[in-house]
Order: structure tokens, then sequence, then C-alpha cells
């Protein structure tokens, strides 16, 4: 909670044009994709996303064995939803988490840049978790339940040095901006990586 705490202070900081402390990002051009994916659940792995769980006017759908955590953090007019999915024999629970910002200079911010204010954020959140982030990949352009997303995928390495993947997704939504991060453990995370996106591609308006 400290580290989502801490995120959040610094995206308040960058809307109102003060420059980050945590976790430098280097500014990266990228050319985004002109026409936006459809983003789906694997068709494999529809049949345990069992648990509809709702964070304000969204909804999601998760395994079963994803425990939502305590009450999400709600730092004005910032409200946070968070899961912890089953931890494996030496490395942490997969994390997921969904926070919605309604708030005039955030979204102003995330409608200039949104590579930008997902970087802030997960560079952030990763500083106050003790994760280091040594590749950011391509950003790509998609949609969920109609919503145009931004995304891109992050590696890096945890306490002692286990490794680590993540995923931030940045949306706009009238006067809200939305962004789903995840985090998963391990040196094999291609099966949780394939069920985290599944997870996060049924997100949508209730």
């Amino acid at each position: 909670m400290t580290s989502l705490r801490h995120a959040l202070l610094v995206l308040c900081s960058f809307a109102i044009g003060c420059a980050p402390t945590a976790a430098p990002v280097k500014p990266q051009a990228e050319k985004t994709a002109k026409v936006p994916s459809i983003w789906m659940p694997d068709a494999s792995l529809t049949n345990q996303l069992t648990n509809v769980s709702t964070v304000g006017n969204y909804q999601i759908s998760l395994p079963s064995d994803f425990v939502q955590q305590p009450s999400g953090l709600i730092l004005g007019s910032v409200q946070t939803s968070t899961w912890k999915g089953p931890a494996g024999a030496e490395t942490p629970s997969l994390v997921l988490r969904i926070t919605i910002q309604a708030d005039d200079r955030g979204i102003d911010v995330a409608r200039k840049d949104m590579r930008r204010f997902l970087e802030v954020f997960t560079a952030s959140v990763a500083d106050g978790s003790n994760i280091k982030i040594v590749r950011r990949e391509k950003t790509e352009t998609g949609t969920l339940d109609g919503l145009q997303f931004t995304r891109f995928r992050w590696a890096g390495s945890a306490e002692k040095d286990v490794p680590v993947s993540g995923f931030a997704y940045g949306a706009i939504d009238g006067t809200s901006s939305i962004i789903i991060t995840a985090l998963n453990f391990g040196s094999d995370t291609d099966r949780a990586n394939k069920l985290t996106e599944s997870v996060i591609a049924t997100f949508k308006k209730k």
C-alpha cells in the first residue's frame, strides 16, 4: 500500500507540473498503431474467469483464486482496487491493480502523453516496491469494451534478484483516467502473463 500511495502522490505532483523524484524514466519517442486492436481474453482461459468484481462504474472477471485486498486506497479523487493471485513456492503473489482517477489535471496529462503518464506511475510503484525496471517494450493501442487503451510491457527484478514482469494499461473515459497494472514474479511468467492479460481483457463498463 505504501508503494501505491507513493505512486499516487507522484502522479498528483506530475499533474501540476512537478518533476517526479522516484525511478527516473527516459522519454521514448515511439510510433503507435493507427488502428487499435480489439483485445479479447484467451479462449482457452475464459472458463477460469468466473469471479466478477466491480470497480466504480466498471467490472472485471477474475479466477476464483484471485483475492481482493482490503478496501482500496482513496486519495482525493483517486480510487483503487487490488487483487492478489496465488503465490509461488519461492515467489510473491502476482498483483493486479485498477486505479480510477477523476481529476482534471491528471486527465490533461494523460491526454497529452498517455505513455509518459503510465511510465511515471509504474516507475513510482516499482521504486516503492524495491523493483528495478530494466526494460520497457513498445507502446501498443487497443480497445477494451470500446474504450481505447494504451499499454506497454516491462521487465525487471525484485528483491533477491527475483525476475518480475509487468503490464501497464491506460485509458480516458469521459472525466476519468483508468490505469490497470499487473506484476508477475519468477523466471517462468509466460502462463501468468497470459492469464493476467486475459483477465484485463474482460474489463468493461457495468
